[in-house]
């Protein structure tokens, strides 16, 4: 599950890797460390993937709502994720200028 970990934000979501598999993931990791030239056809794939996670990690830390570290990991992933949909925003406005 490490490459689920660094896709979402360390948050581990297992469907998510049986939804889209991990061979998949691995291939999006290997090309975007190796190309800088292939970041904005991949940033989307990432924020998508962490979009669609989100939902599933929320349901997972709801059932420890009462646990500090828990509200903490939420908020941090709400946060990166915010981040990699500004950051993807913006990537997309310099690329339409």
């Amino acid at each position: 599950m490490e490459l689920v970990d660094q896709v979402v934000g360390q948050q581990r979501v297992q469907e998510l890797a049986v939804a889209i598999g991990e061979d998949v993931l691995a291939g999006l990791l290997s090309l975007a460390k190796t190309s800088p030239l292939v970041q904005p056809l991949i940033m989307p794939v990432y924020v998508g993937i962490a979009e669609s996670a989100r939902p599933l990690a929320l349901a997972h830390a709801a059932k420890k709502r009462d646990d500090p570290i828990a509200q903490g990991l939420v908020g941090e992933m709400d946060t990166h994720l915010a981040a990699a949909q500004v950051a993807l925003r913006e990537m997309v406005a310099l690329g339409s200028d």
